[in-house]
């Protein structure tokens, strides 16, 4: 089980019926975790006037089709669920609730877990209790307000999409503008060793990028040919 929900945060869950989900979304939800099994998300996909989310125990590559979770209806005066589903749904089901709510032309929505601050990201810097209402209508405040995926400090970040390769396309370019050390501790910009996995700063040292710094996706020009030695004009 996911952390948080084993420590009680996030709504409560009532089921309308423990079985599996039986919408046609399920299925591509599904198949959108497995594709997604190396980044640590809950995701969600909009179903008709619902919607399917991935459940709070699903982590990485272990999930599968017993981990989507219908919600049926979610009441943000209570913070709780009506679901249909095997497993508990995310703790994460308000913000996707409210993501849909605010944006009709969304798709599919991931919202994943990373305490590093990344580029290209608006960030709330409110504190919240994790799960709650108030934490979503944090973010989704925030991303009223900016052109790009918004997100929680220390918490992880919003991204939407049409569909879910849309979704995918914008994960990807996250991922290249990600701005702590790979391998870290989730310090991020704002940890120890501030220059450390910071691009072409480096440690403000004013010293030249390493020979692992990312290179241009364009191909290097082509030197131009040599005349043969005697050829005229």
């Amino acid at each position: 089980m996911h952390g948080r929900k084993a420590l009680g945060l996030g709504p409560t869950t009532f089921f309308a019926s423990r079985e599996r989900c039986r919408l046609p979304e399920a299925l591509l939800l599904a198949d959108a975790m497995r594709r997604l099994a190396a980044v640590p998300c809950s995701l969600s996909l909009r179903a008709g006037g619902r919607f399917i989310i991935s459940s709070a125990e699903s982590t990485g590559g272990a999930r599968t089709e017993e981990d989507v979770v219908e919600v049926a209806d979610y009441d943000p005066a209570r913070n709780t669920v009506l679901a249909i589903g095997l497993k508990e749904p995310s703790p994460d089901v308000a913000i996707h609730w409210l993501a849909y709510r605010t944006d009709e032309t969304a798709g599919a929505a991931a919202f994943v877990w990373d305490a590093a601050v990344r580029k290209g990201v608006t960030y709330s810097a409110g504190k919240h209790p994790w799960g709650s209402f108030d934490e979503a209508m944090a973010l989704l405040s925030t991303a009223r307000g900016s052109s790009g995926p918004a997100g929680l400090e220390g918490r992880g970040y919003l991204v939407r999409g049409r569909g879910v390769d849309g979704l995918l396309g914008t994960l990807a370019g996250l991922a290249r503008l990600k701005t702590r050390k790979t391998g870290g501790k989730g310090q991020g910009a704002r940890g120890k060793g501030r220059g450390a996995g910071s691009g072409e700063r480096g440690a403000g040292t004013g010293r030249r990028p390493s020979s692992t710094a990312p290179r241009s996706p364009l191909p290097a020009p082509r030197p131009a040919p040599r005349r043969p030695r005697g050829s005229r004009g």
